[in-house]
């Protein structure tokens, strides 16, 4: 069981990847929830490739938490990504290479389009304007990972970012587990998808369907409705299969997973930012030039999941530091 030969992948996917994919495949609204280590940024990137070479897409889109965003196009692209591709991250600050960069990302033929956006950046008017006109100029697979961060409905990034979505080709979320303090979490997360999906045009309609309503009683004859339970969680489970795909880690057929370890410059990208203990947020200070080198893991290992190794690194003109 694989893959369609057109995808073509960097490494060969683990059996509910190949699952996943075949249930996503040429859907326009999907949502992985799987948990860290299964590989639900693979299997996103595959199915870009797969709906890139196939001619239905020609851009991706990223939505992520600050920490996140940046680590799809320095780490997960290249190391899975394999079309011709150009991908750069929407900054408010923006340098003159970045500018070419966008300039590039708008008129570069043949090759898939990807933008990377921190999900705080749809808070703001210019980030939520360059991202919808990205979208609305291509035919985009638009991705909100870590998905719990649109979950309130009333916030300003969730409401831009549903209004952008509304006009990619494909949407999807990534989450390990898409509820975080109640069910009612859901509601924003695949209304993001298509509002259609739940079956409720209004949060207040989801709510009363699936939570347990009491009236309280305050002072000056005054009451609010607030939530004391849920009710009818097999049926909102048999909704989300769907068009979701569940993959706990450890049920996975991913058993062993290689782990590496990265160090991204902070400032300039030319040198990695060093901390004292004693020192909090500012950076090591010394006289020479200073380094680090990681000696173990070197990116070869194949680790089983519970284990404990020790990670070690020479350097030079430093005492202390906090990685």
């Amino acid at each position: 069981m694989t893959y369609p030969a057109v995808v073509e992948p960097k490494y060969p996917p683990f059996k509910h990847q190949v699952e996943g994919l075949r249930l996503s495949l040429d859907q326009e609204n999907f949502a992985f929830f799987m948990e860290m280590g299964t590989g639900k940024t693979k299997l996103a990137i595959d199915e870009a490739m797969y709906l890139y070479k196939t001619g239905k897409i020609d851009a991706m889109v990223i939505v992520a938490p600050k920490g996140v965003y940046r680590n799809w196009t320095e780490i997960e692209l290249p190391r899975h990504m394999n079309v011709p591709y150009i991908a750069t991250y929407w900054a408010p600050v923006q340098s003159r290479e970045l500018v070419d960069t966008y300039r590039e990302l708008w008129s570069v033929p043949n090759k898939l389009k990807i933008l990377a956006v921190n999900v705080e950046a749809f808070s703001t008017e210019r980030g939520t304007i360059f991202a919808g006109k990205f979208v609305t100029h291509h035919k985009v697979y638009m991705v909100v990972d870590e998905s719990t961060t649109i979950k309130n409905l009333g916030a300003k990034r969730t409401k831009n970012i549903i209004n952008v979505g509304d006009r990619a080709k494909y949407r999807r979320l990534l989450s390990g587990d898409p509820v975080t303090r109640s069910p009612m979490d859901l509601f924003s997360q695949c209304w993001f998808l298509d509002q259609r999906l739940l079956g409720h045009r209004s949060f207040y309609s989801f709510r009363n369907r699936y939570a347990i309503m009491k009236e309280q009683k305050l002072a000056g004859n005054r009451s609010f409705n607030m939530v004391v339970g849920y009710q009818r969680l097999d049926e909102l489970q048999g909704i989300l299969k769907g068009f979701s795909y569940r993959v706990k880690a450890g049920t996975s057929s991913r058993a062993v997973e290689a782990h590496r370890l990265h160090l991204r410059t902070e400032a300039d990208d030319t040198v990695v930012r060093l901390y004292p203990p004693e020192a909090g947020n500012a950076p090591l200070r010394g006289s020479g030039t200073q380094s680090v080198t990681v000696t173990s893991p070197n990116g070869g290992e194949s680790w089983t999941g519970g284990t404990t190794h020790a990670v070690t690194w020479s350097s030079a003109n430093i005492a202390a530091a906090r990685i």
